[in-house]
């Protein structure tokens, strides 16, 4: 990381006194002077209850950048999509690289619904979708809401699972938030759902049997085709990469539990950071969903993960994304509808 001159801290301490703390972080004026004004705004909406009182917490904000903090845990929320996701220890902020995975998806959706159901006299009828290692949720509420702007005839069902309480209390805390501020009508709130469960452990059996009865509760025994499509944007960076790659702030505040897969659970043929993949292959076989869309860390990882599914049968294609990396492997079962998925919108 190159040093920042004495000369351009002289020159922002004199435009604004407080530049140069958040310049520690951002390592240019122009990101330095964007992020004030994002924090000036946060604290003049916050109900102080005198200007000097402001000024003193607009102070402490900046300090607290200075050291690492990240702008969202400071700001409360992340922008995504047209909603605010709640932020804060114990989740995954959300990135743009995951928005637009679900904006494309969607988009998909869009264009081919009903057509994506089939035939099933299994169903209700209703679009179904599975989030594994759902973090804050984001994925969850941002589908629900641009599917709600569908209106698909026959509705939607989303549910996110994830091991992590804390990112559970944020995730359902974002939906409530995103009512309140009207982001969302309240109605969609009966359209989603989170459930607490280790996809990773050796028996699923209790897993599958909270997914069935929240998509199927008036039904008993096994449901032929639980899920229609499985999203997911697991942990997949390996230790190495998590101390070489990964900025300072995102070791010290973001959950690593959420960045890098478990120990735990390591077979010979996979390498650790990309766990969690088979895992949801065979999540996806035993609840009969007809595709799946994953999020990678890019290029030599989404080759490795589309050979995982390749190898078990689905037929698969690569996305990249906005910066031209290859961020997500997409597979759908031979002969399904969801081979629309090979090409994005």
């Amino acid at each position: 990381m190159p040093r920042l001159s004495p000369k351009l801290i002289h020159h922002l301490s004199k435009t604004n006194p407080l530049l140069p703390l958040l310049l520690r972080q951002t390592r240019t004026p122009s990101l330095a002077k964007a992020e004030y004004r994002w924090l000036l705004s946060y604290v003049l909406k916050t109900p102080i209850p005198t200007q000097s009182s402001k000024s003193s917490y607009l102070k402490y904000l900046c300090h607290r950048r200075s050291i690492g903090v990240p702008l969202q845990y400071l700001l409360k929320t992340q922008p995504f999509g047209n909603l605010e996701i709640l932020c804060g220890p114990g989740a995954l902020i959300p990135r743009p690289e995951t928005e637009e995975t679900v904006f494309r998806l969607c988009e998909i959706i869009e264009l081919n619904y009903p057509n994506l159901l089939g035939k099933s006299q299994d169903r209700n009828g209703e679009l179904r979708i599975l989030d594994l290692c759902t973090g804050p949720g984001s994925i969850v509420l941002l589908a629900a809401d641009l599917l709600h702007k569908l209106s698909l005839q026959n509705g939607y069902q989303i549910l996110g699972v994830d091991i992590s309480s804390a990112a559970l209390a944020l995730a359902k805390k974002s939906l409530n938030y995103n009512i309140s501020q009207e982001n969302i009508p309240k109605n969609v709130s009966q359209n989603i759902d989170f459930v607490e469960a280790d996809i990773l452990t050796n028996d699923r059996s209790e897993l599958y049997n909270k997914i069935s009865q929240l998509f199927e509760p008036k039904r008993e025994g096994k449901v032929n085709r639980t899920v229609d499509i499985i999203i997911s944007n697991p942990p997949y960076i390996s230790p190495e990469g998590y101390w070489k790659d990964t900025a300072r702030s995102v070791r010290l505040f973001e959950p690593e539990l959420a960045l890098v897969p478990p120990a735990l659970h390591l077979q010979d043929s996979v390498a650790r950071e990309d766990l969690f993949y088979p895992v949801i292959q065979a999540v996806a076989r035993d609840l009969g969903a007809q595709a799946v869309v994953l999020e990678t860390g890019g290029n030599e990882q989404s080759t490795r993960v589309r050979e995982i599914f390749s190898a078990n049968g689905w037929e698969t294609s690569i996305w990249e994304d906005f910066s031209g990396i290859k961020r997500n492997v997409v597979a759908w079962q031979k002969h399904s509808k969801w081979s629309c998925l090979e090409s994005p919108a």
